[in-house]
């Protein structure tokens, strides 16, 4: 995650400002030499020298000055090379620092805070998603399918890639027989001409968040051995021509020479499926609950309320800055709590996959799906990102610049209301819900919601 750009953060290291023009040289100058380095925290202290350092320190004592030269460094790094480029590690929960033991010697510091820089153009393009149902579409040539030769001529530099989730959906569809493996086999090399080879499935869960800048990254995380499952994953899928296929176990070994298992089987993708469908009702659970405790206290939610409490649980695991890329997420979450209290029951797998969806808006992508279902729901939240989640023939319109052509019917047309409940079952509904967790004070949005899929 980015260090913090608080205001209080500027204000506490404000004493060390004659020292701010000499800390950005040195800093640049570091990771021109070292690109991947992290500990440029002690280089700043070293180059400018214990006692200049305490000519500006005042009264305060090498402790407190230590820690403000750590912040004055991490908040020097974001003003020069943006929030989304610079990481602070962090420890396995993703919230406390995890410092490293300072092994230059003649320094008052003996452990320090380890930053990294990302690579330039780190996250910048706009990366193209596809959910399974665009895939589904585009195998069956549904009159509302995206037309892959026209989007290999419009998406330039945007890469483009199948969402972490689709991978899991499209095989348990082969698995059960609701999408023929004749049209796959006969379909599916289509989309080579599109798909990104680095990462023809983009990955999904905590290594999504970690890549969005939304998570700091786990210990040893390496985000080309994650790339590297996924495309072996899919190539796995994409040679398919029977059950057999899927059902018999592969495997690869990297290049640090570790084995991978790959699966594929119904056993293990069902169950896939089934985790990510209960982790979603965990989460209407838990914000229910919440809801429910508050509701008792006189106190009525509306919208802007829940947005307000599903961000303070979330900020458990991330900054506000993080939270800020997951606005669209967030009220998605207060609409389907809303909707939780007028009898809305989440479905077994699709919201959450939806919600992974979501999250991949921070990288930042753009969605492309057939579900009219999530795109109403999507532009019913007045999200400013809300457009980033487009039909097949919306998201030419918007890369070739120019205005969508009409859909054919309203996006909503064929899904029948529900029965408003009354006062009383609207309450009792919520009560329900929230007593599913049990309060339980461990629940963590990151770990729990996006955990690995590896």
């Amino acid at each position: 995650m980015a260090p913090t750009r608080t205001a209080r953060s500027r204000e506490r290291v404000a004493y060390l400002e004659a020292l701010r023009a000499d800390v950005e040289a040195i800093v640049r100058d570091y990771l021109e030499q070292r690109p991947d380095a992290e500990d440029v925290t002690v280089e700043v202290l070293e180059r400018i020298g214990p006692e200049r350092l305490v000519q500006v320190s005042g009264s305060r004592d090498l402790k407190r000055l230590a820690q403000d030269m750590g912040l004055l460094v991490a908040l020097t790094l974001v003003d020069a090379f943006g929030p989304d480029r610079v990481l602070t590690l962090r420890g396995p929960d993703g919230k406390a620092v995890s410092p490293r033991r300072n092994a230059r010697e003649g320094l008052f510091v003996t452990r320090y805070t380890p930053h990294r820089v990302l690579p330039e153009g780190h996250q910048r393009r706009d990366r193209i998603l596809l959910d399974a149902g665009a895939v589904r579409a585009v195998l069956y040539a549904d009159t509302d399918a995206l037309d892959l030769e026209a989007l290999a001529l419009l998406h330039g530099e945007r890469p483009v890639s199948i969402a972490d989730g689709a991978l899991a959906e499209l095989a348990l569809a082969l698995l059960e027989g609701q999408l023929s493996l004749e049209a796959w086999a006969a379909g599916i090399a289509r989309f080579d001409t599109v798909l990104d080879p680095t990462a023809p499935v983009f990955p999904g869960g905590l290594e999504l968040a970690t890549l969005a800048g939304l998570h700091s990254p786990p210990p040893a995380f390496d985000a080309a051995a994650a790339f590297e499952y996924y495309r072996q994953s899919w190539a796995l899928l994409r040679r398919a021509r029977t059950k057999e296929d899927l059902e018999r176990p592969s495997a690869y070994v990297d290049a640090s020479g570790r084995r991978w298992q790959l699966r594929l089987d119904s056993t293990h993708v069902r169950g896939l499926v089934a985790e990510a469908g209960m982790k979603w009702r965990d989460w209407i659970d838990d914000i229910g609950r919440q809801m429910r405790d508050l509701r008792r206290e006189g106190d009525r939610l509306g919208a802007e309320d829940l947005r307000e409490l599903i961000r303070s649980v979330m900020s458990r695991d991330m900054t506000a800055g993080a939270l800020d890329k997951l606005d669209l997420a967030i009220r998605v979450i207060a609409e389907r709590t809303l909707q939780a209290a007028s009898g809305y029951a989440p479905q077994t797998h699709n919201d959450s996959l939806d919600f992974d969806l979501l999250f991949a808006v921070a990288l930042p992508a753009t969605i492309c799906t057939t579900d009219a279902r999530l795109v109403r729901l999507v532009r019913r939240t007045g999200a400013a990102d809300a457009d980033r989640v487009l039909f097949p023939s919306e998201l030419l319109a918007k890369l070739a610049g120019t205005t969508p052509p009409a859909l054919p019917g309203d996006a909503s047309a064929g899904l029948s209301p529900r029965r408003p409940l009354t006062p009383a079952e609207a309450q009792a509904r919520l009560d329900e819900l929230a007593t599913r967790l049990g309060g339980d004070p461990n629940f963590s949005a990151l770990n729990d919601l996006l955990g690995g899929r590896r």
